[in-house]
């Protein structure tokens, strides 16, 4: 019993000890910048942009058929979400 009471004494001791410091910090003021001096300003890009990234390439084929591929993507993630989880059936066949 005589212990007990010791590590509750330590306890609250080491808990009023921690209040007594904490109500004398102050939060630093920072100066803080829009933006760093050595960089401009991000630009927002434009779609059409990062479409002829695709030309740059050489994948004329795949800008042809980019409406199809979107197409085939969602039919493939109805197909997954109709029959369950692609990961969950490579799990149960051992793959």
């Amino acid at each position: 019993m005589f212990l007990l009471g010791r590590l509750v004494l330590a306890v609250t001791a080491g808990l009023l000890a921690g209040c007594a410091v904490g109500p004398d910090y102050h939060r630093p003021d920072v100066l803080l910048l829009k933006q760093y001096h050595s960089q401009p300003a991000v630009q927002q890009r434009s779609a059409s942009r990062m479409a002829q990234a695709h030309a740059g390439l050489g994948a004329a084929d795949l800008l042809r058929r980019r409406p199809d591929i979107i197409v085939a993507e969602r039919h493939l993630a109805a197909f997954h979400a109709r029959t369950g989880s692609r990961d969950e059936k490579n799990r149960r066949s051992g793959r």
